[in-house]
């Protein structure tokens, strides 16, 4: 509907689903089927790796070098060169913890949004 990129050298699971629209539900005297979508580009960067059963909602960009966590939901922009695990049930807090890569030398943020 509205434009889904997808960046080089990315490694996409099974099981992934990338959404660039939504269905709108604003007005209860139409029925949901009936109001239409809303969109908005979904744009995956280079070298990112995105394990099984993820689900990217529309407007989402997702940096460079980043990797989305097994079973997560994106509804937003995750920064380049991080390890995102996003479970949006109930959002109470964000850490960002900075590891070193041994194998190629390499610093990344991990971001774990903790669910209630």
């Amino acid at each position: 509907m509205e434009e889904i990129s997808i960046g080089k050298d990315c490694l996409i699971a099974d099981s992934v689903s990338i959404y660039d629209h939504d269905h709108r539900f604003d007005n209860s005297n139409i029925p949901i089927c009936k109001q239409g979508f809303l969109t908005s580009p979904v744009h995956i960067s280079d070298n990112v790796w995105i394990c099984s059963h993820v689900v990217i909602c529309r407007g989402v960009k997702i940096g460079s070098g980043s990797i989305i966590s097994a079973g997560s939901v994106v509804t937003k922009e995750i920064p380049e060169n991080v390890i995102a695990a996003v479970f949006p049930q109930k959002f109470f807090e964000a850490e960002i913890m900075k590891i070193q890569l041994h194998d190629c030398g390499k610093s990344v943020s991990i971001i774990w949004l903790f669910c209630l």
